[in-house]
C-alpha cells in the first residue's frame, strides 16, 4: 500500500508482513484510501507523532477537567485590620523583593531595612526558615496573626513572636517624629506585615486542607497532558525555525513540569530544597539560557536572512559580508547575554568577579581592549563597505581575496595559496581592486629617432580589436594615450586603458603581447639600453728642454 491515503491508514495499524488477515482486510484498505487523506506535512512520521502528542495531550486535559473533583473547603482569609486605612503617615510600597528572573529564589513576603549587624536580606532569609517551619506544621487552619507593641513592636504567630519592627524598616522620616508619632508608625508597619502574613498562611492552610489535597493528583494529571501536548508543538517549532531538534527545549519544559509540581504541592515541601538546589536549579538555568539563547540566534539569523534576500538582487557580495558579519555579532551578544544571566542565577557576583584587579578583571582590560578595537574596526569596515567577500584587496599585511569576515578577524586567500587571517585593527590602509572599474596602465619604450605618431596609432589600433574580441572586459578607447617620459635611452609610451575590476592585468599582459608583435611587424625599434664609452689619449708631454 502507497500513497497518501496509506499513510493516512498506517497511522492507525502498525506495518507488518501481510498475513491472510492482512490480505482479507486490504479492501478495506483500499476503500480508506478515498476517506483518511492527509496533507504534505503530515507524511513524515515526526509530524504525525507530533500530532498525536498534540491530539492526546487535548483529550487528556478535557478528560481531567471533566472528572475534576470538587473543593469542599473555601479559603477563609480574616478581615483586614481599621489600621491599614490610616493615611496620616505615609509608608512606601511594602512587599518581596526584587529577585530578579529566578523562579527558584522565592523572595519573603515582606522587605527588611539594614541593620547594624545584619543586611536586610539576610534578615529576611531568617525570617523566611522560621516562617517555612510553621508552614510545615501546619494542619488544618492557619494560626491567628497579631501585633503586640510594649517595649518592642512585635508581630507574633500563634503567640510566638515572629517578626520585630526596627527603626531601619520604617521610611526616612521616621527620626524626625515624636516618640508617640514613631510607636504609631511602627505599629501601622506591623499592620501591613501582619496582613501579608495572614493572606499568606490562609493560602497555605487552604493548600493543605485533605479536600484540596485530593486535588493534586488531578493537577499533576493536567499538567502532564498540556506539557504533553507542548512537547509536540515544541518539537515542530525547533525542526521547522530552530533547524535543530530542540533538546533542550524539550527538557526545558519537562523541567518546568517538575519544578512546578514540586512547588505546587505542599507534600514535596521537604523534597524540594534537596531537589531544586542540588540538580534541578542549575539544569534549570542551563537549559533556559541555552534555549533562549539558541531562540534569539536564530530568530536573529532568520531577520538577518529576510533582510539579505530583500536586499540581495544587486549587492550579492554586501549582503554576504553583512551575513557573515551579523551572525558574528549576533553569536557574540547572545552568547555574552545568556552566560552573563546563566551566572547570576547561580549567585555568581559579576560586578565582584571583574571589578578591581583580579585576574578577571585583569584578563578583561588587557584582552578585551584589543578585541574591543578589532570589534570597532569590524564595524567601522561595514558601515563604509570598504570591501566584500570575494574582493581583491591590498593592505599593509596581507593582499589577496577576502574569504571570509566577521567582526574581529578577516581571512585572506594570498597569491601564493596561502590563507593569512587578519585582526580588523590592522587594516589602516585598504586597496580595494574590485570595485567599479579598473585601469590597466601599459608602457613601452622605443629608441630615439623613431616618430612616435606612428606607435602611439598602432596602441589605440590594439585596444580597439582586444575590445572587439572581449567585449565588457575593456573599454574600446584609452583615457589616456601619449608620450610619458624622455628617459636615458627610451621615448616611453603610455596607455591607460579602463577594465572591468580585476580585468586590468589580464588586460596588460595581451596588450604587451599583440603591440610586441605588431612592432616587430612594423619595424618599430624598441629601446634597449646603449652606453658609449669614449677613452682620451692624454697628451704626450713636451720635450725637456
Amino acid at each position: 500500500m502507497s500513497g497518501t491515503a496509506a499513510d493516512g491508514f498506517w497511522l492507525f495499524r502498525p506495518r507488518r508482513r501481510r498475513s491472510r488477515i492482512a490480505i482479507g482486510i486490504s479492501p478495506y484498505a483500499y476503500f480508506l484510501e478515498g476517506l483518511v487523506t492527509f496533507p504534505p506535512w503530515l507524511r513524515d512520521l515526526r509530524n504525525r507523532r507530533n500530532l498525536v502528542l498534540m491530539v492526546v495531550g487535548i483529550l487528556g486535559c478535557t478528560w481531567t477537567l471533566a472528572n475534576f473533583p470538587e473543593v469542599s473547603v473555601t479559603l477563609e482569609i480574616p478581615p483586614p485590620s481599621s489600621a491599614l486605612q490610616d493615611r496620616s503617615l505615609p509608608l512606601p510600597p511594602i512587599g518581596p523583593r526584587e529577585r530578579g528572573f529566578n523562579p527558584f529564589l522565592k523572595p519573603f513576603l515582606f522587605q527588611l531595612g539594614d541593620s547594624s549587624k545584619l543586611t536586610g536580606l539576610e534578615r529576611e532569609e531568617i525570617l523566611q526558615s522560621q516562617y517555612q517551619q510553621i508552614v510545615n506544621g501546619l494542619s488544618g487552619s492557619a494560626p491567628p496573626v497579631e501585633v503586640q507593641q510594649e517595649e518592642a513592636t512585635t508581630v507574633s504567630i500563634g503567640g510566638i513572636p515572629f517578626a520585630t519592627v526596627l527603626s531601619v524598616d520604617c521610611p526616612d522620616y521616621y527620626a524626625r517624629l515624636s516618640e508617640a508619632s514613631q510607636r504609631k508608625l511602627e505599629k501601622l508597619l506591623a499592620e501591613h506585615w501582619k496582613r501579608r502574613l495572614e493572606l499568606d498562611l490562609a493560602k497555605e492552610a487552604f493548600q493543605r486542607s485533605p479536600s484540596y489535597s485530593a486535588t493534586h493528583p488531578y493537577l499533576a494529571c493536567l499538567l502532564f497532558f498540556f506539557c504533553l501536548g507542548l512537547h509536540g508543538v515544541a518539537d515542530v517549532f525547533s525542526r521547522r525555525f530552530l533547524h535543530s531538534p530542540g533538546w533542550s527545549l524539550k527538557a526545558f519544559l519537562w523541567l518546568s513540569y517538575l519544578a512546578v509540581n514540586v512547588s505546587m504541592f505542599p507534600l514535596l515541601t521537604p523534597l524540594a530544597p534537596v531537589l531544586i538546589n542540588g540538580a534541578l536549579r542549575p539544569v534549570f538555568f542551563f537549559l533556559i539560557s541555552w534555549t533562549v539563547g539558541q531562540m534569539c540566534y536564530r530568530m536573529g539569523c532568520l531577520f538577518l536572512d529576510s533582510y539579505a534576500r530583500a536586499y540581495v538582487l544587486g549587492h550579492r557580495q554586501r549582503v554576504d559580508t553583512l551575513v557573515h558579519g551579523g551572525r558574528f555579532l549576533i553569536a557574540t551578544v547572545v552568547g555574552l547575554l545568556g552566560s552573563a544571566w546563566f551566572a547570576a542565577s547561580l549567585g555568581v557576583d559579576l560586578s565582584k568577579l571583574f571589578a578591581g584587579a583580579g585576574v578577571a578583571g585583569l584578563a578583561l582590560g588587557v584582552v578585551g581592549k584589543d578585541i574591543l578595537v578589532d570589534y570597532f574596526y569590524g564595524f567601522n569596515i561595514l558601515a563604509d563597505d570598504q570591501f566584500s567577500l570575494g574582493d581583491f584587496i591590498e593592505t599593509p599585511v596581507a593582499t589577496g581575496f577576502v574569504e571570509n569576515f566577521n567582526l574581529r578577524t578577516t581571512r585572506i586567500r594570498e597569491l601564493d595559496g596561502g590563507l593569512s587571517i587578519v585582526t580588523n585593527s590592522k587594516f589602516t590602509v585598504i586597496k580595494n581592486h574590485s570595485r567599479e572599474f579598473a585601469n590597466a596602465d601599459f608602457r613601452i619604450g622605443i629608441a630615439y629617432g623613431c616618430p612616435t605618431d606612428r606607435p602611439l596609432a598602432l596602441i589605440c589600433e590594439e585596444v580597439a580589436r582586444l575590445y572587439e574580441d572581449k567585449v565588457g572586459v575593456l573599454e574600446p578607447q584609452p583615457i589616456f594615450v601619449g608620450v610619458q617620459e624622455l628617459a636615458e635611452s627610451a621615448v616611453v609610451l603610455r596607455a591607460l586603458v579602463r577594465t572591468a575590476p580585476l580585468q586590468q592585468w589580464a588586460v596588460a599582459r595581451q596588450l604587451n603581447q599583440r603591440i610586441l608583435q605588431r612592432f616587430a611587424d612594423e619595424g618599430i625599434e624598441l629601446a634597449v639600453p646603449v652606453r658609449q664609452v669614449r677613452l682620451m689619449q692624454p697628451e704626450p708631454p713636451e720635450a725637456l728642454g
